[in-house]
């Protein structure tokens, strides 16, 4: 048995791929767990504990940030399970911090059919330094640390031989890249770099810290028509005193000037947001203002979390909202979400736009919504269409 399972984000995802040769050559299952909220850590551990009874004689390997998080847990589940390994401290990538598992005869080559050129991510930044007061995730990644931007553009060139061609920047803190490289390069300047690369046809950007977002970013969203139209934001509350509460860096205000500059600088732009709900002390009221923060924004994809609080950070001390609401304001959040992501389909209709083909029939358009493809195209190619129709929560192509 050899197989990769992955939890949480798309730094977790893009561990989980580099994870694939380990699997495979060492014939073990491994679990890559995530900590940002008490429910992803009890699936990872559920997880686990079925792989070693339903498999009595396979090896699991568990890492990722519930492992940094919560270390004495799964070091204690390993003393009751030989079978089980514990991967701490970073070294979930390097094949020397594994046991000698048993190798399989016939090696797995797990998810080959994913490994075919298509999006590719490109890690450019791990950690966080911010101290946010629900957050878990300095103490699961660690303080923030940027890639050097030699290392990106080797990474991006080996893609781009590899076939790929349009890719994801993506880190804990996109917009702290730079901060401690000699010289603070700014992200703008890597992305700059970037973008001269000939077979880069679109670069796309992970969740960003919109308060970070300076005149010279601003200019080269305006101008780079290969830097993708489509920005998630990581806002969090629409109300000032949740947003003081969290130890956000941004009020209100701030952040719909934000979002205004955003789309005044480019008529294509489509923004998303991440948001938790129930929030510690959060009232009606204060959660009202959410809302009307999402249409002030003009944000048309929501990613919704109602609040989970994780021992050993601030909030978790704080009052706390009874967990029916925070998932009853999570539901009408995510509804809010999804009647702007309609709205914003709709005014699409008759345009034309360069879309990347994940699979023949299928789609992906520049500002990240899914398009169904009036005939077969071959994945990894971008085609240029006009859409015709909404089917659901996707376009559809003209025929």
């Amino acid at each position: 048995m050899a197989f990769v399972h992955n939890f949480g984000c798309r730094l977790n995802a893009l561990d989980a791929e580099r994870m694939l040769d380990v699997a495979a050559e060492h014939g073990v299952a491994i679990v890559n767990s995530c900590a940002v909220t008490a429910e992803a850590e009890r699936q990872a551990r559920q997880l686990v504990r079925r792989l070693l009874r339903e498999n009595p004689r396979a090896s699991v390997a568990v890492t990722g940030c519930s492992v940094e998080v919560s270390g004495a847990f799964w070091r204690d589940l390993a003393t009751q399970h030989e079978r089980l390994e514990i991967i701490e401290n970073g070294k979930k990538l390097e094949p020397t911090s594994w046991r000698n598992f048993p190798s399989t005869t016939a090696r797995a080559k797990p998810h080959e059919a994913s490994r075919a050129p298509q999006r590719a991510s490109i890690e450019i930044q791990n950690g966080c330094n911010h101290q946010c007061t629900f957050c878990i995730i300095p103490i699961g990644r660690g303080r923030a640390r940027s890639t050097l931007p030699e290392d990106v553009i080797a990474q991006i060139q080996r893609k781009i031989r590899a076939g790929f061609r349009e890719f994801t920047l993506t880190g804990v803190d996109l917009t702290s890249w730079g901060e401690d490289l000699a010289g603070q390069p700014s992200l703008t300047l890597l992305l700059r770099s970037i973008l001269k690369l000939d077979k880069v046809q679109r670069l796309r950007l992970s969740s960003l810290d919109g308060i970070e977002l300076d005149a010279e970013f601003l200019k080269l969203f305006a101008q780079e028509q290969k830097l993708a139209p489509y920005l998630h934001l990581s806002l969090q509350s629409g109300d000032d005193m949740i947003l003081k509460r969290m130890r956000r860096r941004h009020n209100r205000h701030q952040a719909e000037e934000i979002c205004q500059a955003l789309h005044a600088c480019r008529g294509d732009a489509v923004l998303g947001a991440d948001f938790i709900t129930g929030f510690p002390t959060e009232t009606e009221t204060m959660f009202a203002n959410t809302l009307s923060h999402v249409e002030n924004c003009r944000l048309s994809k929501l990613h919704v979390f109602p609040y989970s609080e994780r021992p050993g950070t601030p909030s978790a001390r704080m009052p706390l909202v009874p967990r029916s609401t925070r998932r009853a304001r999570a539901a009408r959040l995510r509804a809010l979400g999804a009647r702007q992501w309609q709205l914003m389909l709709h005014s699409r209709l008759g345009q034309r736009d360069e879309v990347f083909v994940e699979s023949p029939f299928l789609g992906r358009s520049s500002f990240y919504a899914h398009v169904r493809l009036a005939r077969a195209r071959a994945a990894g190619s971008m085609v240029g269409m006009r859409f015709g129709a909404v089917e659901g929560s996707m376009l559809v192509e003209a025929s």
